[in-house]
């Protein structure tokens, strides 16, 4: 039965590929993808090799990122000793927030100081045999005018840098090619609610918006073709199916529960659907029509995470009459925390000993009738709020989740999802300050405070006001949420970061990893599976 399941997906995977000219990759590939923090962050990488893999699972290429936080064009990391065939290229913002570059000053000098140093970087790796994709570099968000980068005017110049990118692409069109990132990035910024943002924090890509750098790629490179054509050549995407999906529930409460997607085509239509999570994998015909169908692809219990922390990517593509489209589906495992008497306790531990001792901290928290109280004591002897980067000063780093039900727990940044610094210093005096790093309107509808004791300091935020006019907060709004604190402490040999909750991943790149405080009783048991549909209008 296995291998009949194999064979039916290796047919259905041929059925999308025979639809498609030939992929860009070829067998052997060896892919470096180059960057700044954005390319750092990894997410588009995985996923565009979780897309490639998806289709051709024996193809061996290689996918090896060398993002460089803070990069600029002149800093670009990566060189030909990694030997690499393909190279793409996502560089240029830092050009702009880590230069005296602003609005009203010519920026003719600072955009051909790009040009020069891409040029070089491209002569670089196409003296060494390989190809180069140019990545348009993607925008800040001027709309996100709180935070310390500098985005004002940022948009006209990384316009600018995409220009010089098609230049150079189009003056050697046989090993040089322009994929449209930030043209795409934006046209999804715009589809989306107005709420969701692809920048947590007016520059960096969440999630939601890796996931849109990686469509870009894994669309114009044709990964769901065969391999290995005669010459690299972009490829048209292919026409999107005339079908809706959607997840049937985003939450999996009970064992054995698998994700059930709800598929709706506007006229009758078969689809050939396929599926892969890792290495395991499978296919199968469904006959859609303009009433809603349900879909729960065959996965092996092992397949899903069974750990809290524990995350899976599982890749679907449905495919009819030559078009085909790619679906993401994050699957993560969510700690579940419930209320003692009204009251939710946790600690925070450190890796290794501390003069302080192992426990860093405590935090509680209490839906009272007008709002969410958060609270805690941090063991700390010695409190610099000297860093230049609000999250590496001394003090409580509070990540949550407030979105309602609907978005709860997804992978994408939007307004309701907050990063609230609560930064503590002993110099001149005992201060502390609220920063609302993430999210809109903490600032306004938060109290917060701190205390300093002998072996540190006690803290406190009360969310119980507005996050805007028509915001009010509700207790009835915060039932259930998610919530994970992360203590700094910052000393004069250095900085730690001590975490809550770790899953291993960027805590500030994945909303969907928070543990659930749940005071309204909805989840039964210490964990729930999240899920989360990438599926770009």
């Amino acid at each position: 039965m296995i291998r009949a399941v194999g064979l039916m997906f290796l047919a259905a995977a041929a059925a999308v590929r025979a639809a498609e000219p030939a992929s860009f990759l070829r067998p052997g590939d060896r892919w470096l993808f180059v960057g700044d923090s954005i390319t750092h962050n990894d997410l588009y990488r995985e996923a565009t090799e979780a897309v490639h893999r998806h289709f051709h699972p024996d193809v061996a290429v290689v996918f090896q990122q060398v993002g460089k936080p803070g990069a600029t064009s002149a800093q670009a990391p990566g060189a030909v000793s990694e030997r690499p065939t393909v190279v793409s290229i996502l560089l240029g913002i830092n050009n702009y927030i880590n230069s005296s570059c602003r609005p009203g000053m010519p920026m003719a000098p600072f955009v051909e100081g790009y040009r020069k140093d891409i040029a070089a970087k491209v002569k670089e790796y196409r003296d060494a045999g390989a190809v180069v994709l140019l990545l348009s570099p993607t925008l800040p968000d001027e709309t996100f005018g709180h935070g310390l980068y500098e985005v004002q005017g940022g948009g006209a110049f990384l316009r600018e840098c995409a220009a010089v990118l098609r230049e150079l692409a189009a003056a050697d069109p046989e090993g040089v090619f322009y994929l449209p990132v930030q043209e795409e990035f934006e046209a999804l910024q715009a589809r989306v609610a107005p709420e969701e943002i692809l920048r947590l924090d007016g520059v960096h890509p969440s999630a939601l918006g890796q996931y849109q750098i990686a469509r870009t790629l894994w669309r114009h490179l044709g990964l769901a073709a065969a391999p290995g054509g005669a010459a690299r050549r972009l490829a048209p995407p292919a026409a999107p199916l005339p079908v809706t999906v959607s997840l049937k529930d985003r939450f999996l409460a009970r064992p054995g529960d698998r994700p059930c997607l709800v598929l709706q085509a506007k006229t009758p239509m078969r689809v050939t659907a396929t599926w892969s999570c890792g290495d395991r994998r499978g296919a199968a015909e469904l006959d859609l029509a303009d009433t809603p169908v349900e879909w729960t692809p065959e996965l092996p219990p092992e397949a899903l995470p069974a750990r809290p922390g524990d995350l899976r990517r599982l890749v679907v593509a449905l495919a009819a009459g030559g078009g085909h489209d790619v679906f993401v589906l994050d699957v993560s495992r969510v700690p579940v925390a419930h209320p003692v008497e009204g009251r939710i306790n946790g600690t925070v531990e450190s890796a290794k000993e501390r003069a302080e001792g192992k426990t860093v901290g405590t935090w509680a928290a209490r839906l009272l009738e007008n709002g969410l109280l958060l609270e805690g004591e941090v063991f700390d002897a010695e409190l610099r709020g000297d860093e230049f980067w609000p999250w590496g000063r001394d003090g409580v780093n509070l990540y949550l989740d407030l979105r309602p039900p609907a978005r709860l727990a997804g992978v994408g940044f939007d307004s309701d999802v907050h990063i609230a610094i609560l930064s503590v210093t002993d110099s001149p005096r005992f201060s502390s300050t609220l920063i609302p790093w993430v999210g809109r309107g903490m600032h306004l509808a938060a109290d917060s405070g701190a205390e300093r004791t002998a072996g540190g300091y006690r803290w406190h935020l009360f969310i119980n006001h507005y996050f805007t006019k028509p915001r009010p907060v509700r207790a009835a709004d915060l039932g259930v949420i998610g919530f994970s604190p992360l203590i700094v402490d910052r000393d004069a040999g250095g900085t730690e970061w001590h975490r809550g909750f770790d899953n291993g991943r960027a805590i500030d790149k994945y909303p969907n990893a928070f543990p659930i405080l749940d005071f309204s009783g909805r989840f039964a048991g210490d964990s729930v599976t999240a899920l989360h549909l990438f599926a770009a209008p």
